[in-house]
Order: C-alpha cells, then structure tokens, then sequence
C-alpha cells in the first residue's frame, strides 16, 4: 500500500482530515525528479494557524517559479493525526505530494513564536530526521529556521543546520542554488558553504563557552569559513518585491481567512519593548499603485471577499486615505472588506474611518500598551489619553459597536499607580461608548511583558509571577461589567517564554525534556503545563531564573554574536533614556537617531506624497475597473449538480459551501447578495454528506444577477480544487406567490453504497445476520455520539502523548436515534461485498441516519474497520423513496427564470 493510501485510512479517524489533504487552490505540484532542489515549508503550528501566514506563502510561489526547484508544505499534526500517523508507523508528509519529509534537501520552519518549540521536535521526529543537528548523516535534509524567533535563536540552536535572519525573499535564491551546487558533498562542507551565504548562521559551526558558575563568555565560530558575526539581510526596496499572484487559499476557514498586501516593512516608531519595530528596519513602502495592482489580481485569483492591508502599523503608511478610498471604488459592488490592523489611535481619524466603513465594520484594536501617559512616554509609545479617546469617539460614532485595547503588565518602571491607570483608561473607554449606544463595548486585553532580544529592554526582568498575578487579580476585580471585558494571556505561559526569548544553547536539553514529558502546542493554554516545563529546567539542570533575571550592561547576550543592525550603544542609551522619561522620535520625520542600521535613515522608502491630480487618477482607474452589473436588478435561482469525490469526500458540509461560493468569484460569475450590515451570497444547499462520502448527485440552489449560461460550468470547473466537479444546472421554475421549496425541505431521503471488500472475509460472514436481527428487532437506539465499538485500544508507548489528547467537553444531555425508524432499507450483495442503504436525512422526530452509524450500529465496525469502508451516495430521494426531480439537462439560458430580488 502506498503511503498515500495509508494516510487516506487514517483521515477518517481524525477530527478535521481536511488539515492534511494539500489541495488547496493553486496548489504547485512538480515532479520531483525534474528538478535540482526540493524544499519542505513548515509552519509548526496546527493547519488553521499556519495557512494564515503570508510569509510562508511568499515563499512558496518564489521557489515554485524556479523551474529547477519545487516547494511543498506541511503543518504541525493535531494530538488525534500525531496518535494515528505513530500507531500507524506513517512519517510526516508533504501535503501536496504526501512524500515523506526526508526525502526532500531542506526542510525549512518558519519560527513566529518560541512556545512551538516542542512542535518543531514532533515534525522532526515523524520524520524520522535525528532530532540533533549534530547527528544527522549526509542522506538527511538540512534543516533551516527563519522568522522572528532567530532574533535569538541559541535555545532551539542544537536542533537546526541552518537559521535565515532577515528577509528571505532574495536569500532564498541564494541558499536553493549553493544547495544545488554542493550536492554529493559531505555535511559539513555544504554547511561551511552555506555559511558564506548572506544572512545565513550555522550554529554547528559556531562554540558557546560558560565560566564555572555557567555565566556565557562567549559564542566563537569553530570554522575559518563561518563569519564571526553572522550578519540580517533585508529587502531594500519593497515596491518590486516578490508577491504571489495567484496564492494558496485554503479549503477550510482559517484564522486570517482574507487576502492580505504588504502595504509597507519595518518600523521607526522606536517603542522600547517592540522587538519587530527594531529587528525588522529600515522601514520600506509600497506605493499605492502597486497595493491597488496586487490587490486586484489578489481578489480576482483567490475568490477572497476581504483585504488586510498589513504591516506593524498601517495607519503609518503614508497614503492610507487615498488607497482605502482606491479600494472601495474599485470593490465595494463586490461586497469586498477592507480590514486595517495595527493601527495607531494618533494616526486614526474620521477619514479612515469613513473609507474603511463604506463596505463593513468590524472591531477596532488599539495598542495603548499602558494605562498611564507617564509609562508610555517610559516606553516611548508617544499617544496622549486625548488622543485614543478622540480615535474611540470616532470609531464609535461611525458605527463600530466593539473597541479592542491591548496593555501590558510587568513593564520596566511600572507602578502601582500605572496599573489603575489601566481601569481608569476602560473606564473612560466605556463611557464614550454608553454616549453612543447601549450596544457599544470595549475589551482590555492584559499580557505579561516579556523582554526580547534587539530591544533596549533585553537587559530587564521578567517580573516575578507573584506579583504578576496580584496585579492581574486587581484588574479582574475592578474591570468586570455589562459593557466592559478583560481578557489576559496566561501568565505562566509568558513566564516559560520569557525563558525561551532570553536563553542560551542549554535549553535545547529542556526543550527537548519538555517534549518527552508530553509537550505540544504549549502556546495554546488548554494544552500548555508549567509544570512541565518547570520539571524539564530542573531535570536538565537549570533554572528558570538564570534566563529571566535582570542582565547586566556588561556580560555576554546569548544572541550578541548576531549582527541585527541594531547597535547596542544605541540600545543602552534608549534604556537609559526610559529611567530619564526621554523621548526618541520617529527618525521618518526628524534626524537620525544613529541606531546602527546601514545607510538609515536613506534606506527609508517612504512613496512619494500623491498630488490631487495623482490621487484623482488612482480613483479614476479604481472607478473604472469597478465591476458592471447587469440584469436590471433581477435575480435567477439556479440548482446545480456537482460531484465530490477523491480528497474532496474529506471535506465538511460548512467547508465545501464556502469552496463552491469561492469558486464563483474566481470564475467571475456575479451572485445576489442579502442585504443589511453583513451581505452574504445567496447559496442554499441540501442535506450534508457526510465526511468521507463520495457522490455524484449532490446539489446546491444559487441565486445569480445574471442569466446562467452553458459555458459558466466550464469557467468553475476550471478553478475547482481536486476532487470537485459541477456536472450540469438548470433554472428553477418559479410560481408567483409561491414560496419555493428548499433542497433541504425538498430531501427526505438518501440512498447509498458501501464497498466492504477491504473488510477481513470474517468480519463480512456475518454480515446477513446482523442485518436480519436489525430488521426483527422493534427498536435499534444507538447514542449519536458513539456510533459503534470504540477503537482499539491503543499503544501507550510514547509517553504523555496519548494522555494530552483533547477531551470533548461534557454533554449531559445523552442524544439517542432509533436506527430503525431512521432506516428504510438495507441490502447486501454477498458476491459483491456492496452494502446498500436507503436512510432518512429529514425526519420531524429527529430519527434520522448516516451511513458510519449504521456501519458501526448495526454491522458492529469499529472506527478503522469503518476507515476502510469505501461509501458513496447515490440518490437523493423524497419521502415516497423517489428521485426528487427529473435527470438534469444543460440550463435553458432564458429570462422567465428571473424573478425580483428580495
């Protein structure tokens, strides 16, 4: 069996098989034996999580352009799939190709955030990769980290080959050719090779030193050819920096479920806490021609009905007004949102909140950071009270009904007095939104401050948890409300970041404890145990105290043999300037304030300020693009027919609706909207199939502005993802003052077909009896959530893991359904080892069926026996068992379909 088929055996066994199916639109696929270089992208983090981050998607598409290299992804395996693919002896796997991961040159971990540690252990241990850089032969792929987290990277050093810092958009290229050129080479050599590239550290080739009471001395290359100080590498121009125009979209909602465009990099404000702001200078942008240009291939190419206009801090961005306005000309008839994170309350005015709520209005998230002015001169975030209240009447008064506030507890200099500053500031907050509606609410997030690496405050402590927690316990006592809400992140869990923000080589010894003990995606706090950690640090012999103590000025950083640019006069001098309340100003605007970038600030690309006339041509291009819409306002119900087959039977109900409403926008088929506040195309659909089911009978009603025409199915089968075919449509009739029935009022019944060949020859002997006991019996009740044997008791050799698996929150209300009045037909064809079963999918008492119940119910299949059941459904039938309609033909393309729109 191919390692294809078995991971297709466990997918029904998981909680959401839809994570591993890799056929997302505009998947790349490529032969592996026509090219020199193959790359495995990984984002540790679960499926949902992962498919969010542009980065990785960037990448992605450049490596796919090369015609001499492909590029794949995974993600980091949910409990249920990790138990599965180890029961099962099945490695980790590229999506797309479901290749094992050794097999390609490079494996390359996007790192955004230090608590995925013990993920990235997981991927490499699938993989059967040796989890020890030190320890790999030359068969292994390298192993390559980039992203935020290399700012420093020592406590995960002794896992990786190779860390990317900066930018990776060039040093991509560089990296793919010297693999290719130094292939047949022994390990190290191709290490020593790749550390001449720049931007790259290869941590094996470099030696830490500690004194006897474990201080760090120092971090030496141990190789003439590795730099002394590796050096970041940046992108010095933004405006023609790669950006995929056709990029991957998911299948399945994910977190940032929207097209998002770069609008400009790095940042000046200088905030003393912010490691992004100083690790990702110079600060670059983009001009708004290039934004519009990208964003209307974007929408076009991908069927996304939103935009986000990213970067550390969008209202920075120097031409926002005229672009937000840009956009909504040219989208707003396409009912498209424009979503502006990270923005600062002193740069927020009526202007963008007017272009922004055109087309819809969602929360706004301020970051005042603390509660006091005094603390946010301290830390340099220069925005006055005034100026978030005057940002908060705005947002309100224009129609927002949630205002977001993001602070800090456990800041350098902090005082008691800083803290009630934080209520008083919710407080105030809550009383501009009372004056504008009983429905307006304002949410104060409080996270522990975790110092970082490249900041003027890397050399201060995480505060004691203690003292944390008292601080916490005040605000949860003084913030409770009808209209106001705290959230907070864990405490315990910045407590183990801190550790890992500021650590040194060691701790790869208690990463990798922490992960033997049970340690997966530590930074979801369901799943995440201080305790653990805390029993890894002792086991491993250090303490927590030694990473998340006050540092001196003068002793060895970890992350001191990194060259980021910034300068560490330059940081020692803005810390000096917190405890003096001095205050730094952005160098965009005024002299350069000398922090160590080369060549800032002229390596500020700031676009040029558009003119009237600049700005009126942009507008007058968006008009022009603006989509037509004909009709005269009418709308024309359709009812398509569609398979599902293949990956595609893996997908769920809520899942393929929003893959056949994508696919209508990528094929540029205008589709009626509702109306009010949050418009929705207008999509009915039939009962659910169930996950796992193939069909070539399943239907969905869609209500068009246009006419259907023949040539609209070959237009969406050309964008559908595998696994999905549109087979023919038709025009609903429609009678005045008539309501039309549903799909789903119209379907009462489902026939389907179940292939048990891949059954053992005595679990299918008994097979006739069971099903002539069913049909004896008077009542067959099964509880929904059980719908047979449960599985096999599985091996407890991989300690902690099996014991972390999520538990379903308790229902007392225990649901029953009487298989036999929810089964109308059961036949099975012995020569043909073909089940075949006709079930209600509409009953007023709730009895009704699916085939994995009557498997397990009735037939007694445990969950991997059911796995190996091949079903389809085959007719969708009406109460009387009939067809509900008559076979489908190519759609008459005429107007008597029409009909005015609601």
């Amino acid at each position: 069996m191919s390692l294809s088929d078995r991971i297709e055996t466990i997918l029904p066994l998981v909680s959401k098989p839809s994570r591993y199916l890799g056929n997302e639109f505009h998947a790349v696929r490529k032969d592996p034996a026509r090219v020199r270089v193959q790359w495995l992208l990984v984002l540790p983090e679960v499926y949902e999580i992962g498919m969010s981050h542009w980065g990785l998607k960037i990448l992605y598409d450049i490596l796919n352009r090369r015609p001499d290299t492909l590029a794949e992804r995974a993600y980091a395996p949910w409990f249920d799939m990790e138990a599965q693919m180890r029961r099962h002896e099945i490695p980790f796997f590229a999506l797309e190709s479901q290749r094992p991961a050794r097999e390609f040159d490079l494996i390359g971990f996007s790192l955004q955030y230090e608590m995925t540690a013990t993920n990235i252990l997981t991927c490499l241990d699938l993989a059967g990769i040796p989890l020890w850089a030190r320890e790999r032969s030359d068969r292994d792929p390298l192993v390559i980290g980039g992203g935020p987290c290399v700012t420093n990277p020592e406590p995960i050093a002794d896992f990786f080959d190779l860390f990317l810092l900066g930018d990776g958009e060039e040093a991509v290229q560089r990296i793919t050719e010297t693999v290719a050129q130094t292939k047949g080479l022994p390990r190290r050599q191709r290490l020593e090779a790749l550390a001449q590239v720049p931007g790259l550290y290869a941590p094996g080739l470099y030696e830490s030193r500690y004194t006897d009471d474990g201080r760090l001395i120092e971090t030496v290359p141990t190789s003439p050819a590795a730099p002394r100080r590796p050096q970041k590498v940046f992108l010095t121009d933004l405006e023609d920096a790669p950006f995929p125009e056709a990029p991957l979209v998911p299948l399945q909602e994910v977190v940032q479920d929207r097209l998002s465009v770069e609008v400009l990099r790095g940042c000046t404000q200088g905030c003393r806490f912010c490691q992004a702001g100083y690790s990702y200078r110079p600060l670059r942008e983009r001009s708004p021609q290039k934004v519009m240009e990208i964003t209307e291939k974007g929408l076009k190419s991908t069927g996304w009905d939103g935009v986000s206009l990213v970067s550390l801090s969008t209202a920075d961005y120097t031409q926002l007004e005229p672009l937000a306005e840009a956009i909504n000309r040219r989208f707003a008839n396409e009912k498209v949102s424009i979503a502006l994170p990270s923005l600062r309350a002193d740069q927020f005015g009526v202007g963008v909140a007017d272009k922004v709520r055109e087309v819809k209005r969602t929360g706004f998230t301020f970051a005042p950071e603390a509660g006091s002015e005094r603390l946010r001169r301290a830390i340099n975030k220069l925005i006055s009270d005034e100026e978030f209240f005057a940002a908060a009447r705005i947002a309100y008064e224009r129609g927002w009904r949630l205002i977001k506030t993001y602070m800090m507890i456990g800041l350098p200099t902090e005082t008691w007095e800083d803290v009630e500053g934080i209520v008083n500031f919710a407080d105030r907050i809550r009383e501009i939104g009372r004056a504008c509606g009983p429905s307006c609410k304002v949410n104060v997030s409080v996270g522990a401050f975790v110092p970082k690496s490249f900041t003027p405050f890397q050399w201060d402590p995480f505060e004691d948890l203690e003292s944390l927690q008292e601080k916490l316990r005040f605000l949860r006592r003084r913030i409770p409300g009808r209209w106001s809400r705290l959230k907070w992140n864990e405490l315990e869990t910045s407590h183990v970041e801190a550790v890992l923000s500021r650590g040194d080589r060691r701790l790869s010894r208690t990463i990798h404890r922490a992960w033997e003990l049970g340690g997966r995606y530590d930074g979801w706090t369901e799943h995440f145990s201080h305790d653990r950690w805390m029993r890894a640090l002792e086991e491993t012999g250090l303490r927590a105290e030694q990473y998340t103590r006050r540092f001196d000025h003068t002793e060895t950083l970890p992350w001191d043999h990194l060259d980021f640019g910034i300068l560490k006069k330059f940081l020692l001098r803005e810390r000096r300037m917190t405890d003096e309340m001095g205050e730094t100003a952005d160098c965009r605007y005024g002299d350069c304030v000398a922090c160590g970038i080369p060549g800032m600030p002229t390596d500020t690309r700031l676009t040029p300020e558009l003119d009237e006339t600049a700005i009126n041509a942009m507008l007058a291009k968006a008009e022009a693009g603006a989509a037509r819409r004909s009709g005269a306002g009418l709308e024309w119900p359709v009812r398509i027919r569609f398979a599902k087959e293949g990956p595609a039977r893996f997908l769920s109900h809520l899942e393929t609706g929003g893959i056949l409403a994508r696919a209508f926008r990528m094929a540029e088929i205008p589709v009626a909207h509702s109306k009010g506040h949050s418009p929705h195309p207008r999509f009915h659909f039939g009962p659910p199939l169930p996950v796992g089911v193939s069909s070539e009978v399943e239907r969905f009603d869609v209500e068009l502005e246009v006419p259907w025409r023949a040539a609209f199915l070959e237009k969406l089968n050309a964008v559908l993802p595998g696994g999905f075919r549109f087979l023919d449509a038709r025009h609903v009739p429609t009678i005045p003052g008539r309501k039309k029935k549903s799909l789903g009022a119209l379907v009462h019944q489902a026939r389907y077909r179940a292939d048990l060949s891949a059954l053992p020859e005595e679990r299918r002997a008994g097979i006739a009896d069971a099903i002539d006991r069913f049909f004896e019996a008077e009542e067959w009740v099964i509880r929904k959530d059980r719908e047979g044997p449960a599985d096999p008791t599985m091996p407890r050799d991989w300690e902690g893991i099996y014991d972390r698996l999520p538990e379903k929150p308790v229902d007392r209300k225990v649901r029953t359904v009487d298989l036999r009045r929810a089964t109308c037909e059961l036949a099975w064809d012995r020569d043909r080892a073909e089940l075949s079963m006709r079930l209600k999918v509409l009953d007023p008492g709730g009895q009704t069926a699916n085939p994995s119940r009557i498997l397990g119910g009735v037939l007694g299949l445990n969950a991997e026996e059911r796995a190996c059941c091949r079903v389809a459904r085959v007719a969708l039938l009406d109460a009387d068992g009939l067809p509900i309609e008559r076979p489908v033909r190519e759609a008459e393309a005429t107007v008597s379909g029409a009909r005015a729109p609601r």
